[in-house]
């Protein structure tokens, strides 16, 4: 059970922790957020609930590997990971704090039943709102993907300039109907992405030269 921690293990500096593929069940202690975390695997166990907000305080995380559990609901804001993988659990909306975690290379969400992706907004829609330019708190930090983005017609939502893997494979992305045109041009401006997998994800539709 991950709802209580030892007494004598509360005054510890843990960075690194790794308690994969257990049986441990319940919710993550909110203890856990005491700890100077830059690395927490713990997939392949029964973890439940949700993963706090009070585990936005893991500032120098880099590493957060929840798969193959049952969580759900709110992830945390972590704005120096480079993976987060929250493969097979119960997501079934995506967790709006991701979109400004800049420091993201790999995000894998396969596995879930996901039926919502990245919002975005198409330059018309922005310029309908007299919103000429990207909005400061959702641009990307290289102006040569900015570029990219308005020559696609979508001004980005998402803070990714170093992503170079998204997994939404085996999601229910269909229940929605995200087509693939709209899916694949809602990351079109990022820079540095190599691997989209969606297999199973049950998108629809033409994927058009814009994409």
């Amino acid at each position: 059970d991950l709802g209580t921690i030892p007494e004598e293990w509360r005054s510890l500096k843990l960075a690194h922790l790794d308690l994969s593929n257990n049986q441990l069940t319940g919710t993550i202690s909110l203890q856990f957020a005491a700890w100077p975390m830059q690395e927490i695997r713990l997939p392949g166990n029964q973890i439940t609930g949700s993963l706090h907000q009070s585990f936005g305080r893991w500032v120098e995380l880099k590493v957060a590997d929840f798969a193959g559990n049952n969580l759900t609901g709110n992830v945390p804001m972590w704005d120096m990971a480079a993976t987060v993988n929250l493969a097979n659990n119960q997501y079934t909306e995506f967790p709006d704090t991701l979109k400004d975690c800049s420091n993201l290379v790999t995000l894998d969400l396969s596995g879930n039943p996901l039926r919502s992706w990245v919002n975005w907004i198409t330059k018309a829609e922005n310029q309908r709102e007299g919103n000429d330019k990207i909005e400061a708190d959702t641009s990307i930090s290289s102006d040569a993907a900015a570029v990219a983005a308005c020559e696609t017609g979508f001004d980005p939502m998402v803070s990714w300039p170093l992503l170079e893997v998204v997994n939404v494979a085996n999601t229910a992305l269909w229940e929605t109907q995200v087509t693939a045109d709209t899916f694949l041009s809602s990351m079109s401006h990022l820079p540095n992405l190599r691997y989209v997998y969606a297999a199973n994800a049950g998108l629809t539709g033409v994927v058009t030269e814009e994409s």
